[in-house]
């Protein structure tokens, strides 16, 4: 006999009018809770797209790096490039000045037009940037609106800035070429993967500006050599020049004759 068993029909309704239970020879057994919804996949989806995303954007970056030899060139497509793949409005790069001990704006995108050559901070904790050269650790804040305590440029607020991510640009000779921000002008909490995208792709960035300077380093040798042989090129032609000159009339002493000098004859 089985236990807990209740003789005759008996029926539970659930929220939605569905008996719970099951009549079956006058015993009731339970009813087999129906199989949960599954989440919908659109959050994973989303985030799978975005990762190909930045992980495209980096590779197709540095296929452009290793082709392009102009700096200036180098740097306008990466923060091209490193917005786009984190779906910013503005980025920019700064590099340090260490005569200035700041860090100067040479490349942006998104911005009004004249803000290349300016400073945006002093190489310090005072701002975000600054924090972020001297810890080499992102610098992430999502909303300026709630922090205090950081010295930043009027023209943040005149683009509306609100949430920023800095992070370090390395150099070569253990000296960090700058930073690299992305801007937004809304609020946003930045996770894992956007501070792993950004600062794999300053390392990215950071390589190229290295094999820009050596390239620019070994064309600037060559420059000179080319210039030194061209001197001497010059100094030769003169110098054949010269003694392929046809010799002026001489004595027997192998002095030029003066033909000046009357014969005592005349």
């Amino acid at each position: 006999m089985l236990r807990n068993a209740v003789a005759g029909p008996v029926t539970m309704a659930d929220p939605d009018g569905v008996p719970a239970s099951q009549e079956i020879s006058g015993l009731t057994a339970p009813r087999r809770a129906a199989p949960r919804e599954r989440a919908p996949a659109t959050n994973a989806s989303a985030q799978v797209q975005k990762l190909l995303r930045q992980q495209a954007a980096i590779a197709s970056f540095g296929s452009y790096a290793l082709r392009e030899r102009d700096l200036m060139k180098i740097l306008a497509e990466a923060v091209r490039a490193c917005a786009e793949g984190l779906n910013v409005p503005f980025s920019k790069i700064c590099r340090y000045r260490a005569e200035e001990n700041d860090l100067l704006i040479v490349a942006g995108y998104g911005w009004q037009d004249g803000l290349i050559g300016h400073v945006v901070s002093r190489a310090d904790t005072s701002s975000p940037q600054g924090r972020a050269f001297t810890t080499a650790e992102p610098s992430i804040i999502g909303d300026l609106q709630k922090v205090t305590g950081f010295d930043l440029p009027p023209f943040y607020a005149e683009h509306g800035i609100v949430s920023i991510v800095d992070v370090i640009i390395k150099g070569s000779d253990h000296q960090p070429y700058g930073i690299l921000e992305i801007d937004n002008d809304k609020q946003h909490d930045y996770d894992q993967h956007d501070i792993d995208f950004l600062t794999s792709f300053a390392n990215v960035l950071a390589e190229a500006v290295s094999t820009a300077f050596r390239g620019a380093a070994l064309q600037s040798g060559i420059d000179r050599m080319q210039a030194l042989v061209e001197e001497k090129d010059r100094l030769l032609y003169e110098k054949n020049v010269a003694c392929a000159a046809p010799p002026g009339p001489e004595n027997g002493s192998g002095r030029p004759i003066d033909r000046r000098r009357r014969s005592r004859f005349e």
